[in-house]
């Protein structure tokens, strides 16, 4: 099953209506942490977390191929880390300004700040781990 398959229908038609210069905002677990790894690594947590979600894997596949979309569609893409799990991406439709001294607004800027310069997840996860509780 390609759970992908109209990536551009649904994104093409939301850039379609927002305004030059206008914002699309996803937030979403973000598959490259490595808090997510750690979650993964737990057989029964994982276990639990793919009996809600079935096709988690086929999901997480094809998030790479959304990005790539939006890039090829938006004239910037940023995504950072949000929380220790997930992560928040703006894609920013192109202006009615020209950028480039040609007349066309340059298309396909990619930034990812997930990760420092030394490789390490931007964020820490404060999400409780299984043997934690809330103090009330």
């Amino acid at each position: 099953m390609n759970l992908y398959q109209h990536i551009g229908v649904v994104f093409c038609g939301r850039r379609r209506i927002l305004k030059p210069g206008g914002q699309l905002f996803i937030s979403e677990m973000d598959f490259d942490s490595p808090a997510y790894a750690a979650q993964r690594e737990n057989a029964m947590l994982f276990s639990l977390l793919r009996s809600t979600e079935p096709y988690l894997d086929d999901y997480a596949d094809g998030v790479g191929d959304v990005r790539e979309f939006l890039v090829q569609q938006f004239q910037s893409v940023k995504i950072t880390a949000a929380t220790g799990r997930h992560y928040a991406l703006v894609a920013t439709k192109d202006g009615t300004t020209s950028t480039d001294g040609a007349g066309k607004t340059p298309m396909g800027v990619f930034e990812d700040s997930r990760f420092d310069e030394n490789g390490s997840y931007t964020v820490n996860d404060t999400h409780l781990k299984v043997w934690e509780s809330k103090e009330v």
